[in-house]
């Protein structure tokens, strides 16, 4: 029986920004290179710095596209390429020949670097500039860079470099001196709640509200991990599920985390002074195979979240929301010096647990060290 070939898109890349407008949280970047193309005042080299999935390949590609569109479109002050020129076309179809993209962490050595250099003479076959862009380059070797050096700083009038990295700390000076520093920053709850919403929507996917709120907080600032998480949910609701609805239990699943319900639960057995019941929902979490050690850190942070609910007011996250009426149950009958010795109790656990031969007896004895 033949297969046929599924035309199926990651959603990571079938909802990956293509013009400026669509770079979510990267404000300070999106006016500054709009600025410097429409006056032609653009740098010879750029460094985009942030973590995975904040848009540092996505803005590189925009800004190749843009600077070579034929017919830019303006509105509201903001640039847009036409799609319709022969520079716009060549790009969608990944085949522009003045588009270099480079991963550094397969291309380390000098010779690579050779290569760019030597093709930096040759002038454009189609659009106005050459690019170059070189993904994490904190790969390249020393001898890499110490080759690439005068090129950055004296580079032929045609030729634009833009680097991308994920551990800028890790690139000699000499070279962060030579370009202009864009840093990409994390993007909020609110950006990222409201990109999981317009997705699902996108999708004709229906996820419960709690549901898009784990996704957008345990993106961890990541448009790029929050996209990955809905499209793996779309899979396993199609898949493994009797609902058409995307619950936060099959997002939990999903992400292998423990019901924040558990963790409340346990909460009120420590401050209930219940050794019995706590060693006994420990144990069953266990029997579920659960990681204890992600346990742990989970309640460590628990804690911190009880810190910052005691001291802030009205502090509170999104993703104990439902639960707002048992967290302040739980602030009244324990006082900040306790939530902050259970912190540090659960904090100093995680490397107890990882060190530990049996993680359940380790486990068991940070539960009664908290309790007394």
């Amino acid at each position: 029986m033949s297969k046929t070939k599924s035309n199926y898109i990651p959603f990571a890349r079938k909802y990956r920004p293509t013009k400026f407008s669509e770079l979510l949280g990267q404000e300070v970047l999106v006016k500054t290179l709009t600025y410097c193309i429409q006056n032609q005042r653009l740098a010879q080299a750029h460094l985009l710095t942030g973590i995975r999935g904040v848009g540092k390949t996505s803005s590189a590609r925009i800004i190749a596209k843009t600077v070579n569109c034929t017919e830019l479109e303006e509105q509201d002050g903001q640039i847009t390429p036409c799609n319709k020129c022969k520079n716009c076309e060549s790009f969608n179809n990944h085949n522009h020949p003045d588009v270099i993209e480079i991963d550094a962490a397969s291309r380390t050595g000098v010779d690579d670097i050779r290569e760019i250099i030597e093709s930096c003479e040759y002038r454009p076959l189609l659009g106005a500039m050459k690019f170059f862009i070189i993904d994490e380059i904190h790969m390249l070797s020393k001898n890499a860079f110490n080759a690439l050096l005068k090129v950055v700083e004296e580079p032929p009038e045609h030729v634009i470099f833009i680097f991308a990295t994920t551990e800028v700390q890790k690139i000699p000076l000499t070279v962060i001196s030579r370009c202009q520093r864009y840093d990409l920053r994390r993007l909020n709850f609110e950006e990222l709640h409201i990109l999981a919403h317009n997705i699902a929507k996108a999708e004709n996917l229906t996820f419960e509200e709690e549901a898009l709120k784990i996704i957008a907080i345990k993106s961890e600032g990541s448009a790029r991990d929050a996209t990955a998480m809905i499209d793996q949910a779309a899979s396993y609701v199609h898949n493994a599920s009797n609902s058409d609805i995307i619950t936060a239990e099959i997002v939990g699943k999903m992400l292998g985390l423990l019901q924040t319900s558990t963790i409340i639960r346990f909460t009120q057995l420590i401050i209930a002074n219940d050794p019995t019941a706590a060693i006994k929902l420990l144990e069953e979490i266990y029997a579920n195979a659960n990681s204890l050690e992600y346990f742990i850190q989970t309640m460590s942070d628990f804690m911190a979240e009880l810190s910052k609910s005691k001291i802030i007011t009205d502090y509170h996250n999104p993703l104990y929301q439902s639960y707002s009426n048992e967290i302040a149950d739980i602030l009244i009958g324990t006082s900040l010096s306790r939530i902050t010795i259970l912190w540090q109790i659960f904090s100093n656990g995680v490397q107890e647990i990882k060190q530990s031969h049996n993680e359940l007896v380790t486990a068991q004895m940070l539960i009664i060290k908290a309790i007394y």
